[in-house]
């Protein structure tokens, strides 16, 4: 489907919205939905099965903003997560975003996905002031030789200046990276390691499984990593943190031990100096005007502590 816009709003009606919208116990949002504003991506890394046909397609912002609109006032939410690979697709329709909702007044609360390319000081600004709490960025890595097997189109450098951006406007990010690709070696992933610990940054870190359709999948068939293709599928793992098959020029020792401590030490290091603070929470839900949200965060607080 090219034109997005012609597809019609999801049925919210025919869902059960009293325990779909619900937050978990503890969470400083009432109501909480999920919305895409794209299909696609236009980028065409080595392992990612989400390319699809290529093809990048985008909802209008008036169409974007109107879904919005309605769950808020059809349903009280107050917290969206954007699905999309990327979240709008460009600078400038960040910029249109922030300036958009601005000007309808809307308030809520949100999280998107980032490629690297679409970070600078105005559009971190424009999403901040539009109420986002949490940017995932597909960093993948910090060694240019992985990330170029990777065609990430993006470079160590790159990666350092934009989530530096982010970090300085006070914007909690996470990151997701993948080990294990063909190239890689204990040097690249300790490269990775320090730029994460230089960065203070989390990292959620994965381990790359060759998933159909992918330049990754054909290479582990061809090298014979996978030989029969049809158990290799019956087989994977659940989620990206075992191993399916190691293509790394590491150890399945080294590899899954490297991933399990890198992973642990990048979120203790966030959790110490760069976790939102109760107090910025605060002041946040203050500025937009989310009194109901943190009336209930302190209720929350006395009933744990009591």
């Amino acid at each position: 489907v090219q034109n997005l816009d012609s597809i019609p709003m999801p049925a919210w009606h025919l869902f059960d919205m009293d325990l779909y919208k619900r937050q978990p116990p503890g969470s400083n949002w009432k109501y909480y939905a999920s919305i895409i504003g794209s299909r696609g991506c236009p980028f065409k890394c080595t392992f990612c099965y989400r390319n699809f046909d290529g093809s990048f397609r985008l909802r209008s912002m008036d169409n974007v903003l109107s879904e919005i609109s309605f769950l808020i006032d059809k349903y009280d939410i107050d917290h969206f997560l954007f699905s999309d690979e990327l979240f709008l697709g460009s600078k400038e329709r960040i910029l249109e975003f922030g300036k958009q909702v601005k000007k309808q007044k809307l308030k809520f609360d949100f999280k998107v996905s980032l490629h690297v390319s679409c970070i600078s000081k105005e559009t971190v600004q424009a999403l901040k002031d539009a109420g986002c709490v949490l940017v995932c960025v597909g960093v993948e890595h910090a060694s240019d030789k992985m990330l170029k097997i990777m065609k990430k189109n993006a470079t160590k450098e790159r990666n350092r200046k934009a989530l530096k951006t982010l970090k300085d406007a006070g914007l909690p990010v996470s990151c997701s990276t993948i080990f294990g690709m063909p190239g890689e070696t204990t040097e690249t992933m300790k490269e990775t390691e320090d730029f994460y610990h230089d960065l203070q940054m989390a990292a959620s870190i994965h381990i790359a499984q060759p998933l159909p359709g992918t330049w990754f999948y054909d290479y582990a068939v061809e090298k014979g990593h996978i030989k029969d293709e049809i158990e290799y599928l019956m087989n994977l793992p659940e989620g990206t943190h075992k191993m399916a098959v190691n293509c790394s020029e590491v150890s399945d020792q080294e590899l899954q031990e490297t991933v399990a401590r890198v992973s642990r030490e990048t979120w203790e290091l966030y959790r110490k100096y760069n976790y939102m603070s109760k107090m910025d929470q605060a002041f946040h839900f203050i500025k937009m005007g989310k009194y109901r949200t943190l009336l209930r965060g302190v209720v929350h607080k006395i009933k744990k502590t009591f």
